[in-house]
């Protein structure tokens, strides 16, 4: 989310380049904090993006588990493709819309997804997330922040 200290933050990186600079041209330092502001709220788009490709990675994961017939270590009972938030996301027509207008999109780095996934499917608090057929907001929140966790160590 971009809040009032990441536009501080931007702000006075701007003005430092500014008094830096050899040419003093406000508009293009007023310029550079917009695209600034503009890669920040792409990086949030592509964080959020990242919850519904980690449920469409564990679908294709389970898919091609089944005919292998490798016995699993625990029952699953759900999945990241059940979370409330993940299928809200999924379907929320605005956050598609700028998706697509911004062309943000994990589709170059489908390895990182799936690196991201398999580490996520390690941990415990995933394990324990699927082995739970129902589950609280809390719980769901809980691993989304791990996913997102493990996405942003995987840099």
């Amino acid at each position: 989310m971009l809040s009032r200290r990441h536009l501080r933050i931007r702000v006075m990186q701007a003005l430092y380049t500014w008094y830096q600079s050899e040419d003093k041209n406000i508009g293009t330092s007023v310029n550079e904090i917009f695209r600034g502001t503009e890669r920040t709220y792409d990086l949030y788009l592509s964080l959020l993006q990242i919850l519904p490709e980690l449920a469409e990675e564990e679908r294709k994961y389970y898919v091609d588990l089944q005919p292998r017939f490798i016995p699993k270590d625990e029952p699953v009972l759900s999945s990241l493709a059940t979370n409330h938030f993940v299928i809200w996301l999924s379907t929320f027509s605005d956050f598609n819309d700028a998706l697509k207008k911004r062309k943000i999109s994990w589709q170059k780095d489908a390895e990182l997804v799936t690196k991201v996934f398999f580490q996520l499917r390690n941990s415990p608090e995933y394990k324990k997330y699927v082995s739970v057929a129902t589950h609280s907001v809390e719980a769901g929140c809980r691993i989304l922040h791990l996913g997102i966790q493990t996405c942003c160590g995987c840099f």
